[in-house]
């Protein structure tokens, strides 16, 4: 077998990899795999043909249309595994699955304590999107004191909507 070496992508200017050790590294699945049984399955498609009724009576065919692509892609989704993802956390930044992020591209963080905890990282800038690391089997406590010697926390926020969501819907 081929030694396959993962393409390590720098996205900072501070943080070596090559050289610096990390302070906690371990891999964790993307999301949680809610177990899903033929009950879930019957649920879904007798609420997609309850709307797809209503939405006929109504003749909102677009709404029949939508219904129906959004049963099938639910259907598809819950059938998808999760990946694992690598990270490794350390003193001048943090490395999710081959990319590398630096403190200083970090306006703030968080821990959402969910099925899966997860830190939460905001992106500097105006348009700065969220990155998220999930922490498996990490301490999340040990975890959250170390990233706060080196970025805000957010205390306030934690579970996004949609992880509510997916949690309530087992998805």
């Amino acid at each position: 077998m081929a030694d396959e070496k993962k393409e390590v992508k720098k996205v900072g200017p501070k943080l070596n990899i090559a050289v610096d050790k990390p302070v906690f590294s371990w891999q964790s699945p993307e999301f949680v795999r809610y177990k899903k049984d033929n009950k879930w399955l019957v649920y879904l498609i007798m609420i997609a043909l309850i709307l797809c009724v209503v939405l006929s009576f109504m003749q909102i065919w677009s709404g029949v249309v939508l219904v129906v692509v959004a049963t099938i892609v639910f259907i598809t989704l819950s059938e998808t595994k999760p990946k694992t993802i690598s990270s490794s956390v350390y003193s001048q930044g943090f490395v999710i699955d081959s990319k590398v992020y630096d403190y200083e591209q970090i306006k703030s963080f968080w821990i959402s304590f969910s099925d899966l905890p997860k830190a939460r990282f905001q992106i500097v800038g105006r348009f700065g999107g969220i990155i998220t690391m999930p922490l498996g089997e990490e301490d999340p406590e040990q975890v959250r004191l170390f990233l706060s010697k080196h970025l805000p926390e957010e205390e306030d926020r934690g579970e996004d909507l949609s992880d509510t969501i997916n949690r309530i819907l087992r998805f």
